[in-house]
């Protein structure tokens, strides 16, 4: 869930999830606020305790990061109207820039490259009506290898790969890691 700096109230956040996200129970859970600055956001989330306490035990000192976070602290210029995407094991994320403003977010669990284009679709008909020279930036290895890249081509006149703005510096990659989905390099 994502809630608006000024909007933000720490004791709020387990209500709002509970009655947002259908949890029940916040007690089986972590409750997480990531403070996004360059939009002036907090991303609320719920962490499953068993979830956390394997964490613990197996790695030395992790950070909890909402991937959605880590996204859109990815997105270098937010001044233009554009479309941003992430798609990776099925799970797809659409951020929407309009004017220089977060205009929506949604994540979805899709099975099926059709639905992807689909979601994709709606969401730039939606904020942006008829103006297919909006710009779509894709990361994620589900629209890099597959047709996806050259299905939305077919329909927008820009569809470019996302370039991270997180620092990779003194990292030694034998590969370009680029097309992984964000939370996978993000800095922890």
């Amino acid at each position: 869930m994502i809630i608006p700096e000024s909007e933000f109230q720490p004791a709020d956040i387990a209500p709002i999830l509970r009655a947002a996200c259908n949890l029940p129970d916040t007690s089986q859970y972590i409750i997480r606020s990531d403070r996004i600055e360059k939009h002036d956001l907090r991303v609320c989330y719920a962490v499953p305790k068993e979830l956390v306490k394997i964490m613990t035990n197996t790695l030395d000192g992790p950070i909890l990061n909402h991937y959605v976070s880590t996204f859109l602290n990815s997105i270098s210029d937010t001044s233009v109207s554009a479309l941003y995407v992430d798609f990776s094991n099925k799970i797809l994320i659409l951020v929407a820039f309009k004017e220089g403003r977060l205009f929506f977010t949604k994540t979805y669990k899709v099975e099926e490259n059709l639905n992807v284009l689909y979601w994709i679709s709606l969401a730039h008909q939606s904020v942006f009506e008829e103006d297919k020279s909006t710009p779509i930036f894709y990361s994620g290895k589900g629209i890099e290898t597959s047709s996806l890249r050259d299905t939305l081509e077919l329909y927008f006149s820009q569809v470019n790969k996302m370039t991270h703005s997180i620092s990779l510096d003194g990292l030694s990659m034998k590969e370009d890691v680029s097309f992984y989905p964000l939370h996978c390099i993000s800095e922890m």
